[in-house]
Parts: C-alpha cells; structure tokens; sequence
C-alpha cells in the first residue's frame, strides 16, 4: 500500500443505490482523505477548490447517464487520474482517456488497494518530469532575454 495519504474524490451520481458501494468505499479508504460528492455543482465546487489525487466514480447505474457523468468529470478533471468502478461483469465502451475501469467483482477492494498504491507514483513521477521542463524552459528564457 501506498504511504502517502491521498485526498479522494469520490463521484457518486446515483446516491440511493450507490450506497453500499459508497460504505465499502468508505472502509476501504479509511487513511485517506475522502471527499463525496453526488451532483455536477458539487463536483465543480470541491474541482475548483481543492487539489485531488485520484477521482472514484460510481458508474454502476444505467448506461447512458454513466457515461454523461463520466464525460463531465473528465471535462472537469482534465489530468487527474479517474478509476470508473463499474458493475461486476460489465464490458465498457467508449473509454475515456487517463480513465481505468474496475468492475465490482468480488475483491474489488482490494484491487482498488494495488490501483491506489501504483497511481500515484506515476502520477508523481509525471508532476516531476513536467515540473523538471518547466524550470529547464525558464533557464532558457532567462538566458535568451539577457
């Protein structure tokens, strides 16, 4: 598992019957700090606000309404990482890009665990390197203005 405590957005656009899933959420991700929210204005409100790390969404309700809350979370949330926990055995279509899918087959916790643990090294690892070209950038427009 992954050391560093995470701040977690947990996108749950059907509340009533996502709530189980919402619980073993909770649980799962207890040494974390999990923020939820179950509308687009809430969404946008904690986006504009707070930095995350990582972006749960709950699509396991209908189809089409999941993709519609999948689409405005990744307008939202261009490069954050998103995991699209979707319904045991389901297939999905139209991925989204910086988008991975977990059904909710039986050890889906803990595959939620390994997928916690292993993004956010990369996503680090990406700030970095993006942070590391920045700064080269500056160096050379310092240099060239002289």
């Amino acid at each position: 598992m992954h050391p560093k405590v995470m701040t977690i957005l947990v996108v749950n656009p059907n509340p009533k019957d996502g709530l189980p899933i919402q619980r073993q959420l909770i649980k799962t991700l207890q040494e974390h700090q999990v923020i939820a929210v179950e509308s687009l204005t809430e969404l946008d409100a904690q986006l504009s606000c707070k930095r995350f790390d990582v972006i749960l969404i709950n699509l396991t309700g209908e189809q089409g309404e999941a993709e519609s809350w999948l689409a405005q979370t990744k307008h939202h949330a261009m490069r954050i990482p998103v995991l699209a926990l979707v319904g045991e055995g389901k297939t999905v279509t139209g991925q989204a890009e910086m988008t991975e899918y977990l059904p909710l087959d039986p050890g889906w916790t803990t595959e939620l665990t390994k997928w916690l643990g292993q993004t956010i090294p990369s996503w680090e690892e990406d700030f970095i390197r993006e942070n590391e070209r920045l700064q080269r950038n500056a160096r050379l427009w310092a240099t060239l203005s002289q």
